[in-house]
């Protein structure tokens, strides 16, 4: 399971993530060990200025993972706290917006009237 742990400083470097991780996975006597497969550090940057930066790391098995998101999620570290979730990998196919679809009878349209996403981002 990719796990993803948001807004980390930018002074966190892969192998501090590592070893932040890394006690989470082994279990109690009672309890299966996992393991961390790999760890990568997104940069997101707007107008070519760093301004957030995330960890995305793959754990096996699934319960392991889920393991790592209690125990580490809220957590104070590095000076800052812990956002940990599931990463969801999403596809562009299955964004409602892309399709031009006529809403069923009856139903309440979407009353958005401008995207919500960020835009002018770049991902590194």
């Amino acid at each position: 399971m990719f796990l993803i742990i948001k807004n980390i400083p930018s002074t966190i470097n892969k192998y501090d993530l590592e070893k932040l991780i890394k006690p989470s996975l082994e279990g109690q006597f009672w309890q299966k060990s996992g393991s961390l497969k790999s760890v990568k550090i997104i940069e997101v940057s707007y107008d070519e200025k760093p301004f957030e930066y995330h960890g995305v790391a793959f754990v096996t098995p699934d319960d392991v993972a889920m393991r790592v998101i209690h125990s580490l999620n809220g957590k104070s570290a590095f000076g800052a706290l812990l956002n940990v979730h599931e990463y969801e990998v999403r596809n562009w196919q299955n964004d409602r917006r892309q399709r031009n679809e006529l809403p069923a009878k009856g139903l309440k349209t979407d009353k958005r009237k401008r995207d919500r996403r960020r835009s002018g981002i770049r991902i590194n």
